[in-house]
């Protein structure tokens, strides 16, 4: 691994970084790296310090949306019946929302459908368009959805039923003809941004409506009055689909979030309170890891109808009980999502999948509506696409993630004949196909993945920061001042640090294990901080290594003093530039395909495997599941690298005693202890009885 800085691979005009700061009112520091984001300008750097209704576009700039605005407009005058059928997940739900609220507004008695995600899938269906037909609905407005629905489209025509479509998602294929398709991915739309989300888009839509009423109106004026009402909604799907917090999706964004923290709906206020635990304000960060997945979990565990009627809700009394069911739903959530995590690492841990590109697993059982998040732990642990699919009634459905490099929405269009439905965007797409087809789908897929150029060793494992600095520009006004990018998220990430060559002073475990806090030193100055998720033990580091640290700088208050606190994100030993991890790999590997070549440093005897044994045995007593190599190394054999014990885990492995699956590029092992029937005698499993008979040199 190599870090890498912006400033490396950029020109920095420090005397205009100068001029930037002293003309923006901001440190040097962080003009810096407003300057490397792009930002070179005072005034392009001033708007993104202080976005405002001026950045919104006029909504009329998308394809159709004068088509869109005049049938709803028509529908509204006529007393027709207008129906808003959404998604369900947060950006759909939110989008539903904000159109059932802003038809409310005018006085229109509209109608609103999500699917259930486990009965009905993704999208329109005919079951459900032949429903509300029945309910003599006229016009149909999809939010978030719709953007492929060519034959429902078709089917709802034959009913005598309008749609306009509203989408956010690549258009694959033909167009549905119908009233108007609003999506500014649509590729003959001219839109200037394509970063808006579902809830965006039906933003867009209530904003067009408003003009339409009052064309003398100025079009920025309506936009920032919409945000004054609906900002929130907004805010809650733009976040949650990770849709990119630049252009104006920033002024949308920060706007929201001051709604949010001032005077928010009830239901969100009630869903805030609840999952507070005491913060103060509410941020993007906030509101992807805690607000978003409560509103989530309605669908994904089988009723969104319970989130969209707390978003929908004016009684405080009735919006908190929905907030608590929502929390309740999401630990059930979970607890799912936990055991199909455990079930998919075991099926990875086989070695079926080593070479395959894109991870395709299935398994009978598995909870449909927690597999895009499981996917995204895979991708997070093995750097691969992952497809995590579950198979009922002759079917295989689920989720998809991707990882850079890959586009997974072109990737099943070019496999289109091998499923029934799919798609998505680059880094997140849904697919149902039948379950003769997985295999040949896994193939292919794969097959399509082979044939897109692949980024370089060097490119993979090039870790980008925005600066490098010294421990004494770590201050107090400086993190303070990173502040002013938020809202921070997709588009423009929080700014990321280097140090080089902090010595580990000490890992302290944190809530019985779960977490860890190392305290970090360079030049007499000393640094907390804080890994969540993991224990000390699996970190690949120990005290007395000196690393090099990628990390994000914060506030941290407590009892009324302030002080900073480092994130690490990534972290290698100094020095090595990547070296010794690569020279240990090389060695590895070669004694794997080779066992006899072992050196007679790196065969273990039967007191080595006690050794070990034991270490995990306690491990595993006191719960932790996930160990690095070089922690085994440094608390069992005096410091040496980190060959022998990966050997000896691979032959506890063949051996039956151990399940694993390798973690974090291979240097950390998540394990499982397994029960033997009887005595084992481990020097005569093949890989250490082939290293034992090659003559140790």
């Amino acid at each position: 691994m190599n870090f890498y800085t912006t400033a490396d691979a950029a020109h920095t005009d420090q005397t205009k970084v100068a001029h930037l700061a002293a003309a923006c009112g901001i440190p040097q520091t962080l003009a810096q790296i407003l300057y490397l984001r792009g930002y070179t300008e005072e005034e392009t750097m001033r708007r993104f310090l202080a976005p405002g209704p001026e950045d919104l576009l006029s909504p009329y700039a998308m394809k159709d949306m004068d088509k869109a605005a005049s049938r709803i407009e028509e529908a509204i005058a006529n007393g027709e019946k207008i129906l808003v059928y959404g998604d369900y997940d947060a950006d759909g739900i939110s989008a539903t929302a904000l159109l059932v609220r802003y038809f409310r507004s005018r006085g229109v008695e509209v109608l609103y459908r999500i699917p259930d995600r486990m009965s009905e899938g993704y999208g329109l269906s005919a079951d459900a368009l032949r429903e509300i037909s029945s309910e003599g609905v006229a016009l149909i407005v999809t939010v978030d959805t719709g953007c492929t629905a060519s034959e429902e489209a078709v089917m709802a025509h034959q009913l005598g039923i309008d749609m306009v479509v509203t989408d956010h998602h690549e258009c694959l294929g033909e167009l549905p003809e119908c009233c108007a398709v609003v999506d500014p991915m649509r590729p003959d739309c001219s839109y200037p941004f394509k970063g808006l989300a579902g809830v965006g888009v039906a933003f867009k839509v209530a904003c067009a409506l408003e003009i339409y009423r009052d064309p003398d109106k100025s079009e920025n004026t309506v936009g920032a009055q919409m945000l004054e009402a609906y900002g929130d909604l907004v805010a809650i799907g733009t976040i949650a689909d990770v849709m990119p917090l630049t252009g104006e999706n920033r002024y949308i964004v920060k706007t929201g979030l001051k709604k949010m923290n001032e005077r928010p709906l009830p239901g969100l206020d009630a869903l805030i309170s609840s999952s507070k635990n005491g913060k103060s304000d509410v941020n993007a960060a906030y509101v992807g890891f805690n607000v978003a997945p409560r509103i989530n979990a309605a669908g994904r565990m089988g009723d969104p109808l319970i989130a969209l009627s707390l978003l929908l809700c004016d009684d405080k009394n009735k919006a908190y009980a929905a907030a608590m069911e929502l929390s309740a739903l999401n630990d059930q959530r979970k607890k799912i999502e936990n055991k199909i995590t455990a079930e998919a690492f075991s099926m990875l841990s086989t070695g079926e999948y080593d070479d395959d590109p894109i991870l395709v697993l299935c398994q009978k059982g598995w909870h449909k509506g927690v597999l895009g998040i499981v996917a995204s732990h895979i991708v997070e642990a093995c750097k691969k696409p992952a497809f995590l699919l579950t198979e009922e009634n002759g079917e295989c459905c689920g989720s998809a993630r991707g990882v850079e490099g890959y586009n997974l929405a072109t990737l099943l269009n070019e496999n289109s004949t091998l499923y029934v439905k799919g798609g998505g965007h680059e880094a997140a797409a849904g697919v149902t196909l039948k379950k003769e087809n997985l295999g040949l789908f896994r193939e292919a897929i794969n097959r399509s993945a082979r044939a897109v150029p692949a980024l370089s060793a060097e490119e993979r494992d090039t870790v980008v920061a925005d600066m490098a600095l010294s421990p004494f520009e770590l201050t107090l006004p400086f993190a303070e001042s990173l502040t002013l990018l938020e809202p921070c998220g997709s588009g423009n990430p929080v700014p990321q640090f280097v140090i080089y060559e902090m010595k580990v002073e000490d890992v302290i475990a944190l809530s019985d294990g779960k977490h860890s806090k190392p305290i970090l030193e360079k030049e007499g100055l000393r640094f907390t901080s804080l890994i969540f998720g993991s224990a000390p033990e699996s970190l690949p580091f120990c005290p007395g290594d000196t690393l090099d640290v990628l990390f994000e700088l914060s506030v941290n208050e407590f009892n009324g003093r302030r002080s900073i606190q480092l994130f690490p994100r990534k972290y290698k030993l100094s020095g090595t530039d990547g070296l010794t991890e690569q020279r240990e790999d090389r060695i590895f590997s070669s004694i794997l395909d080779d066992p006899a070549s072992a050196e007679r440093r790196y065969i273990p005897d039967r007191e080595d495997f006690s050794t070990l044994y034991r270490y995990l045995r306690r491990l595993s007593e006191r719960q932790v599941k996930a160990v690095s190599a070089r922690r085994i190394a440094s608390d069992c054999f005096f410091g040496k690298d980190s060959v022998m014990p990966r050997l000896m885990l691979e032959v506890l492995a063949q051996a039956g005693l151990i399940r694993y699956t390798r973690l974090n590029d291979g240097k950390v092992y998540s394990f499982t202890l397994q029960e033997s029937a009887g005595k084992i005698d481990l020097m005569s499993t093949p890989l250490l009885r082939a290293m034992r008979a090659g003559g140790a040199k």
